[in-house]
């Protein structure tokens, strides 16, 4: 059984980086390590799976604090308008 890759799917950067990424999809990928720490079946794999929510939550709270750009607060995916060009 391979957890790591579903572990990690949907962490590749988007346009605008990580700043445009919700901040649920860490707080899932925490939830998700620690039933994988609950479910360990040794000490060692059970602190590794700890080390990973703990990692997943600091990147959590270094995004969310994250200031959101003043001059695009489009969805992913969609151009940002050009503010300053009036045609």
């Amino acid at each position: 059984m391979e957890l790591l890759p579903s572990l990690f799917q949907g962490c590749g950067r988007r346009p605008g980086g990580l700043g445009m990424t919700d901040t649920n999809l860490f707080r899932r990928k925490a939830t998700e390590c620690r039933r994988l720490a609950a479910a360990a079946r040794n000490a060692n794999d059970k602190a590794f799976w700890l080390g990973l929510v703990e990692r997943w939550q600091t990147v959590e709270s270094e995004i969310a604090r994250r200031p959101v750009p003043d001059k695009c607060r489009s969805p992913p995916g969609r151009q940002c308008e050009n503010l300053s060009a009036k045609g």
